[in-house]
């Protein structure tokens, strides 16, 4: 499934510009880059003074000493240098600096013209982010006036005030001014422009991978190829956008109109478009039988709009077909809802508040009266509560949400699916034997619409539940929605499907973090295995495959972790040396910050009790016993006798939310919990401690005894009471009615909460925050910092949590001075000093190191000796090898046809690249996505220009190893592997081969493995694989066998 993707185009807003007004963008643009380029300049200058002058700090918070020459009378540096000192941005004597620069000018002209352009420009950006706070200071700001007057400058006006008296003012003309006045002559622009807008002409670099999904499929979009059905918007102006939706726009001469925003694409500010004429012919295939119409005459008035584009979003979900779907086979019953009486929860109120607000214009300018003061209005607000309140409250439960059941004959394992409206997981349980043996052969069921079904003589083999039907709501009866899945053709599609093989987890800083008081001793024992790794990895041939993924157990190797495990030696070449020293710093990196397995731990589906489950169905809900006891859970993954206790964990991991539980097993269990998921009990509150549904999500469970104490032994308050789960109430959001003006709006609504990192930043600087005394040791927070520390937390997660949910809610809260203040104080604080390898953040964003338990896990790893690498083990490396006809000449045209390649791949990665650091954690644009769509395009030019010369693309690819590895030995042979590495891999299996018939036969006792090709002991008669090639086919015909039943 994920290797079958479809090439459409990503544009942002900018690509609708017209003439005039990409004129305007241009002028804004330039002149943004001409306060960037006097930024750097004034930095370099001041980091250049100060190093020539080797000015210490000593002293300085007491007084700044006089200097030798005039820079003791500028009173502005004086006060910059104390606030360097003050932030530390600048510690003891500066280091000399890389390069000098005369002016503005030459800077620019280096960085344009150079041939060290790129490490200027990686030195300069380093020095930015080094410094960020430093050059928003005032003084900064007044420095940089000094070297270009222009930046702020004044000039004497006459205006007339509302007497119409003239007076003379004097205004801002410089280059911030004159932005603020070019954007709002560009906003003008925007708004004057009543055409239906053209997408511009779009280049190579707009296109992205998407999965092959019902969408694609039902749109016939062929894989690898490229399509204009979709085109992928980014927001940047918000003008242009809402001419788009409400006008759409067109390219090609074809109209393209809003489809559909994923809960991701809404957090990236992003929508898809579709070809109008495209929509009109597939809308009713895409929303099985539903339209616009229908949906806003309802009883509903219209539908949650946020909500509506994410449920058409389902039907984009990377999946694959679910071949032999019966949609007759189907059914949709109410959700598995109990009451949990008199739990113990932390509950966090909120109030419904309103404030006067000032009223701003398109521009951002404040509107005024005709007496001159400023407009007001109403705005209403929730303000969430200063403290978590301990409650003991009935607290209701969806157990089903989102998951639903599935004979075990159709599938024996836990799988996620998608249909139109209808999405979730579903899990193998035996309901009609379950009849058989608990309700007297009674099948008989009524769905949500109030229809009985007998499950047995109706042949029912998936059951729905209401929670996974999303628009329900909407059709007369679920023989309504299965009338309309068959007459316009709806598919259903399947993802995520349970592992046949389970491997170890990594756990991560937000878990370690939550553990605040852990033992040196454990510390060592868990990063033990790495250090052991890392140690290992700089002598033995086996440890570098594994950090490059050349391993049998990879089952998606690409193709040069391929050659590496046919051809071993290839690790001596220059170029894959440091691709293992690349592995083995990103390994030590992320332990760095506790992302390292834990053994045994594994990622698997969270499921109910649906032993319960049934009881509630089919006896009623007065009749639930279940299986399971509060704060019990089963895994068959765990046995029970070696791992009595288990710990269930879940991402994102933000407050205290570890679970300790008792794994238990019996016959029961055993019979009617057939997957691999952990099966949780319905008298539990783990659902609301770990935040999950059971619509695919997943814990981290695991079995190590001494990590299943540590976490109960931290999930403590400050009176030494279990720490009880957090609880609030979410709004929801109306149903409006379905059109263009809507759409804006909430997406707009939704855009503004997509930050969900201010929040785990937040909690992060808390977790890791430690106290320490005159004379630098560490202080024990008192009772009363614990319990303040524990609530701050509480409030930080809950609007973390609505943060989340803002897209579908479109409701945020808002905090009180007194946790705003708090807060303040939290900001002060810089993030931990593991964040430089979590987060990629300089020495001088980062708190020294302390003994919070993620540093500790850092210094471990620190403290982990630097050796040489050694390649004792491996044989000598022979570039033949790589190639079918070493003999060949090599022909120019060729590599220079190689060399324009190669450049425009770097192009390409250097585009995505600009894109990554524009929009953050968009898989979309991260280079993983784009990649292989890079490397087909590459091939086939490749392949085009080899057709064209007569050239065999065999004869051209030995060319290339021939010239790479003869004359131009130093160069990066990415472009070879990625884009030549098949013909590559299947040159060196030749090869591999060919020397083993020149040793004439097989030595006695040996055979030649039929799978990989290399000789290998003979352990019996039948033999013809090595045992790791055994292995993978085995684990193969298992799988295939499994998928089967």
């Amino acid at each position: 499934m994920l290797n079958k993707q479809v090439q459409i185009y990503s544009v942002d807003t900018n690509a609708f510009l017209n003439e005039e007004e990409s004129k305007i963008l241009k002028k804004i643009k330039g002149m943004e880059y001409t306060i960037e380029l006097l930024t750097q300049f004034t930095l370099l200058n001041i980091i250049e003074n100060l190093y020539n002058k080797t000015i210490t700090f000593k002293e300085v918070n007491a007084e700044i000493k006089a200097y030798k020459d005039n820079v003791e009378q500028d009173l502005q540096v004086t006060n910059l240098l104390y606030k360097i000192n003050k932030n530390n941005l600048v510690q003891g004597r500066v280091e000399k600096p890389r390069y000098h620069f005369d002016s503005v000018l030459d800077l620019q002209n280096k960085l344009q013209e150079s041939d060290n352009k790129s490490y200027i420009a990686r030195y300069t950006n380093k020095l930015m982010k080094n410094n960020s706070q430093l050059v928003k200071d005032k003084t900064f700001r007044k420095l940089m006036c000094e070297i270009d007057d222009e930046y702020i400058k004044y000039e004497s006006v006459e205006i007339k005030d509302k007497n119409n008296k003239t007076r003379i003012v004097k205004k801002d003309t410089g280059y911030k001014a004159s932005i603020k006045q070019w954007k709002k002559e560009f906003n003008e622009l925007i708004r004057k422009n009543k055409n239906v807008r053209i997408l511009n002409k779009i280049s190579k670099y707009n296109i992205i991978s998407v999965f092959d999904s019902f969408l694609t499929r039902t749109l016939g979009l062929e894989i690898g190829k490229l399509s204009e059905e979709l085109i992928t918007l980014r927001v940047c102006h918000y003008p242009i956008f809402k001419q788009l939706i409400n006008n759409g726009f067109v390219y090609k001469d074809e109209r393209y109109i809003p489809f559909t925003a994923s809960a991701g694409q809404i957090r990236n500010k992003k929508m898809v478009f579709v070809k109008e004429s495209t929509w009109e012919n597939f809308k009713l295939t895409l929303m099985c039988g539903l339209t616009i119409e229908d949906i806003n005459n309802s009883k509903e008035k219209g539908c949650n709009i946020n909500k509506f584009l994410a449920y058409l979003a389902l039907t984009a979900s990377a999946t694959d077909a679910w071949e032999d779907f019966n949609i007759n086979q189907c059914i949709v019953l109410e959700d598995y809802v109990t009451t949990i009486n008199n739990a113990k929860v932390d509950y966090i109120s909120k109030e419904r508040k309103s404030r006067d607000v000032k009223v701003k214009d398109e521009n951002g300018e404040y509107i005024k009266n005709k007496d001159g003061t400023i407009q007001t209005q109403k705005e209403e607000y929730w303000l969430l509560a200063d403290k978590a309140e301990e409650r003991t409250m009935d607290i209701e439960i969806t157990h089903s949400d989102g998951c639903g059941w599935i004979l075990p004959d159709l599938s024996n394992k836990n799988f996620q699916c998608r249909l139109p409206w209808i999405k979730g997981l579903l899990t193998p349980v035996d309901f009609i034997a379950w009849c058989d043996e608990y309700n007297s052969g009674n099948y008989k069921v009524t769905d949500i619409y109030g229809e009985e079904w007998n499950l047995k003589e109706d042949n029912i083999k998936v059951v729905f539940f209401k929670s996974q039907f999303k628009m329900n709501k909407y059709y007369k009866s679920w023989q309504d929605y299965k009338d309309k899945f068959k007459k316009y053709n709806c598919k259903a599609g399947k993802c995520n499907i349970e592992d046949d093989e389970f491997k170890n987890s990594n756990f991560n800083y937000q878990m370690w973090q939550t553990l605040e008081n852990v033992d040196n001793r454990v510390i060592k024992k868990f990063t033990k295995p790495i250090h052991k790794l890392i140690t290992k990895a700089y002598t033995d041939k086996n440890t570098m495959l594994k950090l490059l993924g050349a391993t049998k157990e990879n089952s998606n190797m690409n193709y040069l972790q391929q050659a590496l495990l046919l051809y071993s030696e290839l690790i001596q070449d220059k170029y894959i040396k440091n691709k293992v020293s690349e592995a083995l710093n990103k390994k030590k990196k992320e332990a760095k910050y506790g992302k390292f397995q834990i053994r045994p731990a594994y990622y698997t589906f969270i499921i109910p009790d649906v032993f319960a489950w049934m009881q509630y169905v089919f006896l009623g809900k007065d009749k639930v016993t279940g299986l399971l006891e509060d704060k019990q859970v089963y895994c068959k993954l765990f046995d029970t006798e070696k791992y009595p206790e288990l710990l269930t964990n879940r991402s994102p991991h933000l407050g205290k939310e570890h679970c300790p539980r008792k794994n238990v097993s019996n016959s029961d269990m055993e019979k009617w919990f057939v997957s691999d998921g952990i099966y949780t009990s319905s008298y539990d509150l783990i659902s609301k401690v770990l935040q999950f549904d059971n619509d695919g999500d997943k814990s981290l469970v695991i079995g190590d005894k001494e990590l299943v104490q540590v976490a109960e032994d931290n999930m403590k308050d400050a009176e030494g009471k279990n720490i009880r789960p957090l609880y609030y109430e979410m709004g929801k959001a109306e149903p409006k009615i379905i059109n263009a003006n809507n759409i804006y709006n909430s997406l707009i609504t939704a855009f503004k909460y997509g930050n969900i990192g201010e929040f785990s930043n937040k909690l992060t600087k808390l977790w890791n925050y430690r106290k320490y005394d005159a004379e630098g040791n560490e202080v024990l927070f008192t009772k009363d910092e614990v319990k303040k520390r524990l609530n701050l937390s509480k409030i930080i997660t809950c609007c973390n949590n609505f943060s989340i949910d803002a897209a579908k809610t479109l409701e945020m809260v808002e905090v009180s001075e007194v946790v705003q203040k708090q807060l303040e104080e939290l900001n002060k604080i810089k993030l931990p000093y593991f964040f430089q390898f979590a987060k990629d953040k300089s020495e001088n964003q980062v708190e020294p190191i302390n003994n919070s338990t993620v540093n500790g896990i850092c210094k471990e790893i620190e403290n982990i000796p630097q050796l040489d690498y050694k390649f004792d083990d491996l044989g000598r490396f022979n570039k033949h090898m790589l190639m079918n006809n070493f003999r060949i000449e090599i022909l120019d045209e060729v590599i220079t046809k190689y060399k324009k390649l190669k450049e425009e791949m770097q192009k390409y990665f250097m585009y995505i690249s600009n894109q990554s650091s524009v929009i953050k954690n968009d898989e979309e644009v991260s280079k993983e996505r784009i990649a292989p769509v890079v490397y087909d395009s590459l091939y086939l030019e490749f392949e085009e220009f080899c057709k064209l010369k007569n050239i065999d693309v065999v004869d051209a690819t030995d060319m290339i190893v021939k010239y790479i590895y003869s004359i131009d030995k130093d160069s990066k042979k990415g472009f070879v592997f990625n884009i030549l590495g098949d013909i590559i891999v299947t040159n060196i299996k030749k090869n591999i081969k060919k020397k083993s018939k020149k040793l004439n036969k097989v030595k006695e006792g040996y055979i030649f493995c039929s799978g990989c090709g290399k000789e290998v002991s003979r352990t019996g008669n039948r033999q013809t694989m090595c045992k790791e090639c055994a292995d993978t086919k085995r684990k193969e015909n298992d799988r295939k066998r499994k998928s089967k039943k």
